[in-house]
């Protein structure tokens, strides 16, 4: 298992001090063989800067790391010209990009660099606001040398100081509402999903991929933006005939506010993309029946925030879900 490699792709925009500690537990990892490929979405908090300055210390203070591994810096415009070299170094890359290309467009440019240039047998999109355990990369691995069919593979994510509670266990489908809900999501953890377990969807914090899936069933749907990318990938995953898998073996810490408090993008986002995976994913029939639940979800929403004075939440919401329909 030691040698298939795996790309790490890492998103940060503008939370370089929480890409920094994600840096720091991934050192320890147990796995051995990985790239790191870090995602800068046009940041105005100067943290390619920063990044650069820490790598630069990290590696002037650290041989082992010096010997295992290659840093780069590149821009977004330089990949369609720049070639792979014969280095037999893993690397550690930060790419800058040229725009904000939000959660989709970010990830796929850190996944475009990887099939071009490491070439690995899985590329890992991982969150920048999380910190793993040492043997979180062996435990993801490990449902995809036991069960046939399985394409991606979720951790436990707990919370992040709350490390008792959990984030998500893997993710349901809730179709008349067009999302997937984690499972065990805001639970104290008792061991009562330390089993695993087949499900539609995991979590877009930590998800691992057979890269030859990527190539056959497409990147993350840039559409989305931002919210249930993810999912919609799941899904398409499991339509190409493949099995998505929880694996409780392998833990992250995710910095997700265990109350969240809701915000007019994600709302927007939320009521959006709810019925463009509705679009994309059912029947004509189901689809009329689905948008009412969700209309009328999204009406109670928006006279709970307005009678509560938050007019921005609610007018996001309508305007979330008038842009889906017009999608």
């Amino acid at each position: 298992m030691n040698d298939l490699r795996v790309s790490i792709v890492i998103l940060n925009w503008n939370g370089w001090k929480d890409t920094l500690e994600c840096l720091d537990s991934l050192w320890e990892i147990s796995y051995p063989n990985y790239d790191i490929i870090i995602v800068d979405n046009d940041s105005y908090d100067d943290s390619v800067l920063k990044i650069r300055k820490y790598l630069e210390l990290v590696f002037d203070t650290d041989d082992n790391l010096k010997k295992h591994f290659e840093v780069k810096e590149i821009f977004q415009t330089n990949l369609s010209t720049d070639e792979p070299d014969d280095s037999t170094k893993n690397e550690v890359t930060v790419i800058k990009a040229r725009e904000n290309l939000g959660f989709s467009c970010g990830n796929n440019l850190g996944i475009e660099y990887a099939l071009k240039f490491t070439e690995p047998d899985y590329i890992l999109l991982l969150n920048n606001d999380t910190v793993v355990k040492n043997d979180f990369l062996n435990g993801l691995l490990a449902p995809t040398m036991v069960y046939e069919g399985v394409a991606v593979v979720g951790p436990k994510t707990c919370y992040f100081p709350e490390k008792d509670y959990i984030n998500s266990a893997g993710a349901q489908m809730k179709w008349p509402l067009g999302i997937a809900q984690n499972r065990g999501i805001g639970e104290l953890d008792q061991g009562q999903y330390d089993e695993t377990h087949e499900v539609d969807s995991v979590l877009g914090a930590c998800m691992l991929i057979k890269s030859h899936v990527i190539e056959e069933v497409g990147m993350l749907d840039s559409n989305f933006f931002l919210m249930l990318e993810e999912t919609d990938f799941c899904l398409r995953v499991v339509k190409a005939g493949y099995k998505i898998f929880y694996q409780p073996s392998s833990i992250i810490y995710h910095k997700e506010r265990f109350s969240s408090r809701l915000s007019q993008l994600s709302l927007y986002y939320s009521y959006r993309n709810r019925l463009i995976m509705l679009k994309k994913h059912v029947s004509m029939s189901k689809m009329v029946v689905y948008s009412n639940l969700i209309f009328f979800r999204a009406l109670m929403d928006a006279m709970d925030f307005w009678i509560r004075g938050d007019w921005r939440l609610s007018w996001a919401i309508i305007r979330g879900y008038y842009a889906g329909w017009k999608f």
